[in-house]
């Protein structure tokens, strides 16, 4: 039941980081020109990137950073 308990809270830990990465590299970028040319007046435009390869890293991290705490919190 711990390593079940461990895998799944891998997985949230996992998906919440990889949420949070692609709301940093993404859209973040995009959402904060037009934010500052609202209060500027002026034209802003951004573009962003995002590959798939850095998302399933920091998933990966996430997963492996999540589920090894979890494991030693039980012990």
């Amino acid at each position: 039941m711990r390593y079940l308990r461990a895998l799944l809270f891998g997985m949230v830990t996992a998906a919440v980081a990889a949420v949070c990465w692609v709301v940093t590299t993404f859209v973040i970028p995009i959402a904060l020109p037009f934010l500052v040319s609202r209060f500027t007046g002026e034209g802003g435009a951004s573009g962003g990137y995002v590959t798939s390869d850095s998302i399933a890293v920091v998933g990966l991290l996430g997963f492996i950073s999540g589920a090894a705490w979890s494991l030693s919190r039980w012990r």
